[in-house]
Formats: structure tokens, sequence, C-alpha cells
């Protein structure tokens, strides 16, 4: 009974400070650290068959909840009556298609192109074609009419760019008889006779790479038994064209003899099994020429190198990003710090090297801050396939302020570019900041626009005033100084410091730093106070823009409360509020203000302000404003605790005789300003 009390006032508490979402995501911690503790293989399995088995009841849950579901940051509406409510109960266990897309996170070849042959409702299409480098060579063949339109709506929804086929994979005729299964729809096909048949026309997979130009592909086939015919019928098309082959074998439908027989013949036309995962397996092709294949940059699961190299993600015309010599110096440096995102870095190097950099000679200096993942395979893995400007660093000091000062140290250039690992940057970005300098002498440093790349639908409330804790920026298409009249924050994911900054003023504070995965700094507009007290300047440049990665953790309420719980830490450490005028320009710390535990009091009076327009919002029911001013509160509150523990720390009398204080000397104040609005009177 004890512990039933001790867990309700937990939650009632969890409840209170972060609503419902908060007592949700405590339960989901909760769960996670407890599968944790399931050391037992066979417990394990049994879940993860629990996961992928169908329970109406839960499917009924789906229901209640509007029939809307998501898988892997996709969105996904299953209120269709050809989708049961059993089958309902698999997107809300994660179990959908889970061995697929398990597979296809480890080891899909995000440059490829990819043939899809089973649409079915679009979830493996939609996870994939969000991890591909060219999502718009992403084919999907689909045999089911009835799930065309589910398909194109799921495409149209995630922002996806595939095409849609309604083609059935046959041989010897234009039209073939696709059988529907009033019981498993879903797993409908062109095998299994039933007592329903619609004609669809046919279309082999030879027909799709020459209609669309594919030399190489990725081939993910989930057709029901079709893969029988496939690999019977076009084996040399697999041999001369498919590069990773990821199948679900259905040898229950067709029969495991012929199962293993396809099995045999795809070792035998030169395909190796990676990986197998329930009925899904991945095989990749041996048998390429080895001046055509391209191996997979598929995330491993150790730190160990492995022996075949992904050759360089730019295809196009060579620059002196991939041409130049190591020996030559550069005219800008580019620093990544990164810390556990080797699958995110991998789309952030591969835009790098894709600049138009023309007569620019450029280097990058990627800082792995201890990562643990397989961080130096992915970078050594590019240097080794020919990219000569491209360095990799460790950095043992764990720390964002750690990893860029560390890339400070080994940069040859005058110009420093800084960027993040899940950040991709425009083809001339490079070639922009260096122009801007050249343009701009002025300037000491220079920063630009960061756009969203959203990984889920963002919520209604998420404006771009709640842009901050997302680290983005876009002040508008007009460029402008920012200086101690105008402090504007520029970023780090979008931002660049002539090199004689740091020589003159020292590098960025790693007492504000972001420590791993942790949650807000400030070593960027610390940097930014450290210019414009120097009387120097940066400069705000539109047409410099990059694109950051927003996964949905980080649009969820929780993250941005503690987002600007931290960030008030953080103010409080620069004593932001008492520097900054309330017009918003810089100024001298105002040190004759009224203070209480070494807060001044229009701080308070701030707080009290927001907490004014936090229940006016509220009240009016204005969901966006209400939580930007609850927020405005968050920070206000944070920072008068720090500023208290700073002032602890400093004060030799008790606390009633500081609060005893701060009233004197308000009244006093007050009187001495009566007198004066008297005689205006």
């Amino acid at each position: 009974m004890g512990l039933l009390k001790r867990k309700l006032r937990t939650t009632r508490r969890v409840l209170d400070t972060d609503g419902a979402r908060g007592v949700l995501a405590v339960a989901k911690r909760k769960l996670s650290s407890s599968m944790k503790c399931f050391e037992s293989r066979r417990w394990k399995h049994r879940f993860d068959v629990w996961c992928q088995t169908e329970h109406p009841w839960l499917g009924r849950i789906v229901e209640w909840r509007g029939n809307k579901v998501s898988l892997d940051s996709c969105v996904f509406s299953v209120s269709s009556p050809i989708i049961s409510t059993a089958t309902k109960s698999l997107f809300l266990q994660d179990g959908y298609e889970r061995c697929e897309r398990d597979i296809l996170k480890l080891y899909l070849n995000r440059s490829r192109a990819v043939v899809e042959l089973g649409g079915a409702v679009g979830v493996v299409a939609c996870v994939t074609n969000k991890m591909l480098d060219l999502p718009g060579r992403h084919v999907v063949v689909e045999a089911n009419p009835d799930l065309i339109g589910i398909l194109r709506e799921h495409r149209e929804q995630n922002g996806c760019w595939f095409t849609v086929l309604n083609r059935a994979l046959a041989y010897g005729s234009d039209e073939v008889a696709f059988y529907q299964d009033a019981v498993d729809y879903l797993g409908s096909s062109v095998q299994v006779q039933t007592a329903k048949a619609v004609p669809v026309p046919t279309i082999t997979l030879a027909r799709i790479l020459d209609e669309y130009g594919f030399d190489r592909c990725t081939l993910i086939c989930d057709i029901e038994g079709g893969e029988m015919d496939l690999v019977r019928n076009e084996a040399d098309v697999l041999r001369r064209h498919v590069e990773q082959l990821v199948v679900e074998i259905h040898g229950w439908r067709v029969g495991h003899d012929q199962a293993e027989q396809m099995i045999r013949t795809l070792e035998q036309i030169g395909f190796e099994r990676l990986c197998e995962k329930g009925a899904t397996s991945v095989f990749r092709n041996v048998g390429l020429p080895a001046d055509a294949a391209r191996p997979v940059f598929g995330a491993a699961s150790s730190n160990s190198i492995d022996t075949a190299r992904p050759a360089t993600p730019g295809t196009g015309p060579a620059s002196s990003m991939t041409e130049s010599s190591g020996l030559e110096t550069p005219h800008v440096s580019i620093v990544v710090s990164t810390y556990n995102r080797c699958e995110q870095l991998c789309h952030a190097l591969a835009a790098l090297l894709k600049q138009s950099t023309g007569d620019l000679i450029c280097e990058i200096i990627v800082v792995d801050n201890n990562s643990t993942d397989a961080t130096r395979s992915v970078i050594e893995s590019f240097i080794q396939s020919g990219v000569a400007n491209l360095q990799y660093v460790f950095e043992p000091r764990q720390g964002l302020s750690h990893g860029r000062n560390t890339g400070i140290a080994r940069a040859r250039a005058p110009v420093i570019a800084f960027t993040d690992d899940d950040v991709c940057t425009a083809s001339d970005w490079a070639l922009r900041i260096k122009r801007c300098f050249d343009q701009h002498p002025e300037a000491d440093f220079i920063g630009g626009k960061v756009l969203p790349r959203w990984r889920c639908e963002p919520p209604a409330w998420l404006t771009p005033d709640h842009w901050s804790p997302l680290a983005l920026v876009d002040y508008g298409d007009t460029p402008f100084i920012v200086d101690r009249m105008k402090p504007f924050c520029l970023v780090g994911a979008n931002l660049a410091f002539r090199r004689e900054v740091f020589d003159r003023l020292g590098t960025f504070s790693p007492d504000l730093q972001r420590v791993r995965d942790g949650i807000g700094s400030a070593e960027d507009y610390e940097m930014h106070l450290r210019v414009w007290n120097a009387g120097g300047k940066g400069l705000y440049a539109p047409e410099i823009v990059v694109t950051s990665d927003v996964e949905p953790d980080r649009v969820t309420k929780a993250y941005h409360r503690k987002w600007y719980a931290g960030h008030g830490r953080f103010s409080a450490r620069m004593r932001l509020k008492e520097v900054m005028s309330p017009e918003g320009c810089l100024i001298p710390e105002r040190t004759l203000a009224t203070r209480l535990f070494g807060v001044p009091s229009f701080v308070f009076v701030e707080l009290f302000c927001s907490l004014g327009r936090w229940a006016e919002a509220a009240l009016r029911r204005q969901e966006s404003s209400a939580f930007y001013h609850e927020n405005r509160t968050r920070h206000c509150i944070y920072y008068i605790r720090q500023r208290y523990r700073q002032n602890a720390q400093e004060r030799n009398h008790s606390t009633l005789s500081e609060i005893a204080r701060f009233i004197r000397t308000v009244v006093r104040k007050k009187l001495k300003a009566h007198p004066v609005k008297s005689q205006a009177a």
C-alpha cells in the first residue's frame, strides 16, 4: 500500500509539472528500464513475438485514438475498412513490418535508387524514402488496386517522393488475375487463389530498371510468394543490376522447398546473405564488378572498420573538395563536432562533399567527441574512398565547445565555418561564406538561415515563435549587422568566424556548452558577446542556408520546457538580463538596480508579467501563445534559481535579513519618488 501511495504521489507531481505527456514519458522510460532487465533470450523472444502478433483489443485502442499511428517518425492513417482492427494493433505495438524496417535502418545504401515490390499501405515505402539521399529515385510497385489510394495518401502525408505503380510482377502476359483475400486483405497475391479476382497489368524488374534509368539499385521485395517467380525468371537481371536485396521469404505460402531453392539460386548468381530477421533477409551482390559495386554505408554494430569501403557520395563533376591536395592552404576550414550520430553524419558529409566550390579550396575537420557508435568507421570510410581534404580528429573531453575548439586548433584556413552533424548544407554554402567575408571586411563573424527538415508533422502550436529550442533561424531575407544595438543570435549550425577572432578573444567557453545528448547550450551567444564587447560585429546573411533535421522528440512540449529551463540557467551565468536593456540592446550591467538574492527587481517584474500573459492566453485558449508565455515564465524562474545559488556562496547574512533589506530599499525608493510626483502634479 505504501508503494502504491508513493507511485500516486509521483504521478501527481509529474502531472502537475509536465502534464499528461510527462506521465506517459515517465511510464515509457520505466517500461524501457524494465525491458533492460530481461536477460533471458527466451523472454525477449516471447516479447518480440507478442509485439508482432495481432491483438484485436489493442486495435480498438487505435480506433479510439482516431486511427492515427506513428512509426519511425512517419504518420499513417489506418481508418480504411481494408485494414482490419486486429492489424491496427501491430501499428500500436511497433510490430508492423518491423523486421524489414529494422534491417533497412542497418543496411540500406542511402545513395542508391530503390525499387520496392509490394508497397501495401506504404509503411516501408515512407520509412525508406525518408532515409534516401535522392528520394525521387524510388519506385514502389503494388498490385492491389484498392491500396493505391492509401499509398498515395501516406506519401503526401509524410512529404515523400516515391513513384507509385499499380502493377503485378508476372511473366508471359500483359495482364494477370490478382486474388484479393477477404481474411488477410494486405496479404493478397497473384499466387494464392481466392474467390475474388481483379485484372491487373503486369510488369517485370527489367522493365522498371529500363523505364526509370536505374543501372544499380536496392531491391525490396515483399510480394507474398512472388519472389520465387522473380528469382526464377530474372536471375540475370538481379545479378547485373541489383546491388542489395531485402526480401521477405514466404515459404509457408509456396512451400519451404521452393524457398530453399530460391536461396540456393541467389547464392549461385553471387548473392551473400548478410542478415536474417524473422522471415526477412538482406543479401549483398558480391558478384558485381569491382569498379561498379558501391558498398553499403550500413551502420555497423561495432567500431571496427569493414574492408569494403563506400565510394564518395558526390557523383557529379569533380571539384576542389575532392581533388585538391591536402598540402594546399585552404580558404575555408569546415569544422563538424559529432557525438553518436553516425547515420546523420553520413548525410551531413555527403552534402558537404557535393558542394560546388569552384576555385575555392576547403578542408573538412570532423571531431569525434568521444562517440561510442560507428562514427570513426564512417569518417574513415570516406577518407579511404579518396576524399583528400577530410580529417578525422578524436577529442576525449566531452562537450560541444571542446569539440569545436579542437577543430579550431587543427584548422589552417583564415575562415573557420561551423555546422552540425544533423545538418545538410546548401550546394554553394562554403562559397557564399567566403564571398560574404570578402564583401564585408568589417564582419568578424557571419551566420545565415537554419531551416527545418521536419521528420514528422509539427504540432499546431509550434510556430516560428517556438523555433529557438530547435536551433532554427530565419530573420527574413534582408541582411543586417548584428552588434550591441541589435544583438541577434546566429546559431552554430550555420556560423563562420575569421580565424583572427579566436586568436584575439579566445575560443568557445566550456562552461556554457552542451554535453553528450544534453538539451540547450549558450557557447555561441557567449562568443557573440565577447566580439561585441571588444567592438566587433557580425553579419546575418540570409543567402547562406542550411537545413536541420527536427526529430519527433524535439517537437514535444516536454523538450521545449527542458530547453527553457536550461537556457534560463545559462543566461543567469552570463547575467544576460542584467546587461540587456528593455529595448533589447546590450548595455553596461545595471549595478544600481535593487536586488533580492542577487537578482535585480526588474527580473521579478518580468516574471509576474509573463505569468499574467500566460494566464490570459490560457483563458482565451490560445495554445501557442499560452505555451510561449509559460516557457518565458519558466526561463525567468530558472534564471532566478541560478542567480540565487550563485549569490548564496557570496552572501554572509541570513535569508530573512536579505528579504528585509530588499523591502527597505524598495520602500525608500518609492518614498523618494513620491515628492517628485507631487511637484509634477
